[in-house]
């Protein structure tokens, strides 16, 4: 394989990871659980059965795709 093609595949995977670790929802379903009836986010857990919904509030350019990991959690 020619070193420009090398460096092309390689460039292409590193950015194809760094593309994956910026994901809005990859970042939900790393610090954010449903657990036996607990919402885990971070080291904070709050009981569930206590509430009859849970509303969801964003601002940004990744607030819909973190809403929609949310979503599909709960």
């Amino acid at each position: 394989m020619r070193p420009e093609a090398v460096l092309r595949r390689d460039a292409l995977a590193i950015f194809k990871t760094a593309l994956k670790a910026a994901d809005p929802a990859q970042a939900i379903r790393r610090h954010v659980a449903v657990e036996a009836g607990t919402l885990r986010v971070g080291r904070k857990r709050y009981r569930l059965d206590g509430f009859g919904r849970v509303i969801v509030v964003g601002a940004g350019k990744a607030s819909a795709r973190m809403g929609e990991a949310l979503e599909r959690l709960l």
